[in-house]
């Protein structure tokens, strides 16, 4: 009997997570606007800066090749390449295919991918890394496995890289080695191979720019150790903002509770040793990201959380668990993906709803279609009054993703791709003696622009409405 009730809750379960996943996916393939530094707005001249900021450079050296390819295509199988690696991870750790299903799908609605998935291009090549990662890492020897990786996730994103220990963890509980001795000579290698990464991305960006070192930008506001206190004060902000970031999960109920349930479940009937491998690994990958970013004091952005996400999933459910808790496991899963998933719907019906807005007023208040024109100049108004003004009216709200897709003074990077979308070839804005010469009303208006003219060089005249 317990067993018919276990398939009929897997497959209820499986139906339900592949009817909302089919719903926030649909939705988000109609995203025609992407974030604004997204590689779709720049050229590979102004991607360089980021290069030499971040260490990018195979995303640079891939930068043409991507850029051809569908935005909307790209995206969807980044998400998909992530969940097939949590799939893999699934059924290393012995759960049944059923289990390793439902955890894949709820790997691939961890809020934070989703935010980190408005960059399709740049973020498609990361997880696509993760996946040949899952098809490899038996096949390699550790030492070259993590010392590969570590070279070409700096090369896309580091944050992935992150995630690699979860793969090898089977292999420290099956170890003939006491567990957490095989635990730290796995993090050792993993270590290893970060530095092998991080000394290459150096390497490349000394000799593409001449550059010693990555630098940050003002605007991170960083604050770098140079002795015993700066470091403490460093930990200590690192330390609040874990706890920031892991309070999201009791604000989602009740995905928080299940989670603690789950994980008191995950540890019974388990060896000290067993319960103590599984929590220095998890522990590593989550907080690998606040170590890295410690020397230089940046905050960590939401979108920037998956290792943290992942790890927290991974040591609740990744794991057969027993004979009396299988039951449980469908219902658990459920109950941790609607709230994630309810993010993720929102976020992206917040995206869309706000740049198509931003385009579709655009083309309706130019006089000619927007491809007639040389280019598009902004010359002044309040870009985020009017994103307030169309969240109110979609009755959306972003949560835990960056809130601004305008702001003033960067109206070029923060409103240009949805101006770009319209048609325009390209966006400026102006300030003080650099603006051309302006008229005192407006040739055409609506309740968010003001097309003031065209200049003799064929370029519209923007200022956004101000209520």
């Amino acid at each position: 009997m317990s067993g018919r009730v276990v398939k009929f809750l897997d497959i209820a379960a499986i139906v339900t997570v592949c009817g909302l996943s089919g719903v926030v996916f649909y939705q988000g393939m109609g995203i025609e606007v992407w974030r604004s530094d997204s590689l779709y707005y720049v050229d590979a001249r102004d991607y360089a800066p980021k290069m030499t900021r971040e260490g990018r450079w195979l995303i640079y050296l891939l930068f043409d090749a991507l850029k051809t390819l569908p935005a909307q295509l790209l995206w969807l199988l980044g998400h998909v390449a992530g969940a097939g690696f949590a799939y893999r991870v699934a059924r290393l750790y012995g759960l049944d295919s059923a289990l390793a299903f439902l955890f894949a799908a709820l790997a691939a609605q961890i809020p934070c991918v989703w935010g980190q998935s408005f960059w399709p291009a740049a973020t498609f090549p990361a997880l696509a890394l993760l996946f040949i990662a899952s098809l490899l890492h038996a096949r390699l020897p550790m030492t070259l496995f993590y010392g590969l990786f570590g070279v070409l996730f700096f090369g896309l994103n580091q944050q992935y890289y992150f995630l690699l220990p979860v793969l090898h963890l089977p292999w420290v509980l099956e170890s003939q080695e006491e567990s957490l001795r095989a635990a730290l000579r796995l993090l050792l290698k993993w270590v290893l191979g970060f530095c092998g990464g991080y000394l290459v991305s150096l390497g490349v960006v000394y000799l593409a720019s001449g550059e010693v070192g990555f630098p940050v930008d003002a605007w991170r506001e960083p604050h770098y150790v140079n002795d015993f206190r700066s470091l403490l004060e460093n930990v200590a902000s690192g330390g609040g903002l874990l706890a920031a970031h892991l309070s999201v999960l009791a604000e989602l109920a009740p995905a928080g509770l299940t989670l603690l349930v789950v994980a008191a479940l995950s540890v019974l009937g388990r060896s000290r040793s067993e319960v103590l491998a599984r929590l220095v690994i998890f522990a590593a990958v989550g907080l690998a990201i606040y170590a890295a970013t410690i020397p230089v004091g940046v905050r960590v952005d939401f979108r920037s959380l998956t290792p943290l996400y992942f790890a927290v999933l991974g040591f609740c459910f990744l794991g057969s668990p027993s004979r009396a808790h299988r039951i449980f496991y469908p219902v658990a899963i459920l109950l941790v993906f609607v709230p994630f998933w309810d993010v993720n719907l929102n976020n992206v019906l917040w995206f869309r709803g706000v740049n198509d807005a931003y385009r579709a007023e655009l083309i309706r208040v130019t006089p000619e279609p927007p491809a007639t024109y040389n280019g598009l100049i902004i010359v002044g108004g309040n870009a985020s009054s009017l994103q307030t003004r169309i969240e109110d009216s979609i009755g959306r709200r972003p949560r835990y993703i960056v809130p601004r897709l305008s702001s003033e003074g960067r109206y070029e990077t923060r409103w240009r791709p949805a101006a770009l979308a319209a048609g325009f070839r390209f966006v400026r804005h102006c300030a003080g003696i650099s603006c051309p010469p302006r008229p005192d009303s407006c040739l055409t208006e609506s309740d968010a622009y003001c097309i003031e003219g065209v200049t003799e060089r064929n370029h519209v005249l923007l200022r956004f409405v101000t209520p």
